[in-house]
């Protein structure tokens, strides 16, 4: 198995190819030079892996194989480099020259555990690999190439893997060459006491055969999982149509089983926990979805992982446009807004592949790309997809890839400049507006400078402005009110002046009112969700009834809860119940616009 820590290479370059006669003599001289080669990562790329595995017992799980990989070292040299001959690889720790063929056994052991709880349990040995755990089995390559897998299991079993059966022989089952995946893309599973159920549909749309292997015990009914054969059809149907992309094997195989895993998603085989459970369809959808993201289109740095909280995004779309789960994408992302600013990539992480896996990433990554849909149209997502995967089918991408794809399809550099911020940065934007008789004012409230359309509500109508200075100042009036992202487009964060909130006080009961209860609630608990990180200056005298109005209209609406809701307790009458007792001392004392209110006597 070869190893991923090659970082030189050494290269024997000729200074003259030909013999010639010395005045010495006549025997011929040659001239050589060593030249060492810095190589970074990405000039190693393998093209194809060859892998024998066997299941020798599946208690204790023990699994032998052997691998054959197929590396290209991409150079940059001399052109008078002309000899394939003159280059040889050396092993960096010990110093040896590596040939065409070599051993090198892993550093490493890979444990597998079955668990014990169910000894009647059909048996099943599968692959669940993360980004860094496929290090342990493959070289650490981040490129995708393609596989031959071979596996011996027992007798009595079946296996299934990312590609068609080529033939069965014996315990012997080997498949046909994969698509190019990813190293923790290839999976296998091998079982027992299973049924297996294969349908083909097109329904308008050239879908592959959803082939299902189910677990079987003496409680199994078939027509309690039908939902799975028809539910996937229709989410393949629907991401074929919003990629352009047709599934690119002629079959999928689920295995459903009561493991572990809550899902895993490799291309052409996915693994599905609890069928009878409402999460199981929640779950289908979202592993389907990586089937074309990460399967077909998959990202180059692992530090830029976190790109696929789209397919999170995806998830919600496709359950909204097929009813599959009672929820809404708009619901969705109010309820990943965060309560507390201060909080914010601390306790919300969400699981992007499955729930026993290590890569998470913060939620709020997720809203930026309904932003985008709701400022740039609703299909900009679409579009940017099909973009990716007319130029990207089976390559490594990056978020730069990503953010080319949204300026081009939106014609609109700031579309793909909110991307490359949201997916580099920790924070997202804040904005202060402060709003005056003939203009309104944007101030920047973070370290950093974000691109922030946003989109201003008024008698006048609504328009959209783009925020990218420190400082933005605009002509603006209107007759009563005026309301920033009345409908709750932006991922920023938006917090006003005392006046502009008393102005939102008397607009919840208007009919003239932009914005409707929810995004006045919404508007509402952002405030208090900067508050809590103390960014606002304590108020001058004239303004301290106006914020104490405004948290008594809270309190009567019901519309904070939390620590947000002890908080604004505190701030109007310097008590509160006693489970804020020490939200009060911990938090709101230390709040100096909460602070000042509540010891003021006005």
């Amino acid at each position: 198995m070869g190893k991923s820590r090659i970082a030189r290479i050494s290269c024997l370059r000729y200074a003259a190819v030909r013999r010639f006669q010395t005045i010495l003599g006549s025997f011929p001289s040659l001239i050589t030079e060593r030249v060492m080669c810095v190589l970074s990562p990405s000039a190693f790329s393998p093209f194809h892996y060859a892998l024998n595995l066997t299941v020798q017992t599946v208690m204790p799980t023990v699994i032998e194989g052997d691998l054959q990989l197929y590396l290209r070292i991409t150079l940059d040299v001399d052109s008078k480099l002309r000899n394939v001959e003159d280059i040889h690889v050396v092993n960096c720790d010990t110093g040896e020259f590596v040939g065409a063929a070599f051993y090198e056994p892993p550093s490493g052991q890979v444990v597998l555990r079955i668990e014990r709880w169910n000894r009647n349990a059909p048996i099943m040995v599968g692959t669940l690999l993360t980004p860094g755990s496929a290090k342990r089995l493959f070289p650490g390559m981040e490129n995708p190439t393609t596989m031959d897998l071979c596996v011996r299991y027992t007798p009595a079993g079946h296996v299934r893997s990312n590609a068609a059966t080529k033939f069965v022989a014996g315990v012997v089952t080997c498949f046909e060459r994969t698509a190019p995946l990813a190293t923790q893309q290839f999976a296998f599973a091998g079982f027992e006491k299973t049924l297996i159920y294969n349908r083909t549909a097109l329904d308008g749309i050239e879908i592959p055969a959803v082939e299902i292997v189910f677990s079987l015990n003496k409680n199994f009914k078939r027509e309690k999982h039908a939902w799975i054969y028809s539910e996937a059809s229709k989410i393949i149907s629907l991401m074929t149509q919003w990629t352009g992309y047709s599934y690119p094997l002629e079959a999928l195989r689920i295995i459903s089983a009561p493991i572990r895993a809550s899902s895993h998603s490799s291309l052409g085989l996915i693994t599905l926990q609890h069928p009878s459970y409402t999460l199981a369809h929640v779950t289908l959808i979202h592993s389907i979805i990586q089937q074309w993201l990460s399967g077909v289109v998959s990202l180059a740095k692992a530090e830029e992982m976190c790109f696929e909280s789209l397919t999170t995004y995806l998830e919600w779309k496709v359950n909204e446009e097929l009813n599959i789960v009672n929820k809404t994408v708009t619901n969705e992302i109010e309820s990943i807004r965060p309560h507390d600013l201060t909080k914010e990539g601390k306790d919300d992480m969400r699981m992007l592949r499955s729930l026993e896996m290590i890569h998470a990433c913060p939620e709020r990554l997720i809203s930026i790309f309904y932003t985008i849909d709701e400022t740039f149209g609703r299909d900009t997502i679409k579009s940017i997809l099909k973009y990716m995967f007319r130029n990207f089918a089976y390559k490594a991408t990056t978020i730069s890839d990503w953010q080319q794809a949204a300026t081009e399809v939106t014609g609109n550099g700031h579309a793909g400049q909110m991307l490359a911020e949201w997916f580099t940065r920790k924070t997202r934007p804040v904005l202060h507006l402060a709003v005056s008789a003939n203009d309104i004012q944007f101030e920047q409230m973070t370290d950093d400078l974000w691109t922030v359309p946003v989109e201003i509500a008024g008698s006048t109508g609504i328009q959209l402005v783009a925020v990218t200075e420190k400082s933005t100042k605009l002509p603006y009036s209107s007759n009563d009110y005026v309301i920033a992202d009345p409908r709750r487009k932006s991922a920023a964060m938006i917090v006003y002046d005392a006046d502009s909130y008393i102005r939102m006080i008397r607009c919840w009961d208007d009919t003239r009112c932009p914005a409707n209860h929810d995004a006045l609630r919404g508007i509402v608990r952002d405030l208090v969700a900067v508050l809590l990180t103390d960014r606002i200056e304590p108020p001058v005298l004239m303004d301290i009834p106006k914020w104490k109005a405004l948290f008594k209209f809270s309190r009567n609406n019901r519309i904070l809860a939390g620590d947000a809701a002890c908080c604004a307790q505190y701030a109007i009458s310097r008590t509160a119940e006693i489970a804020c007792t020490w939200v009060v001392r911990d938090t709101c004392e230390k709040i100096r616009l909460f602070n000042t209110l509540a010891n003021s006597d006005l």
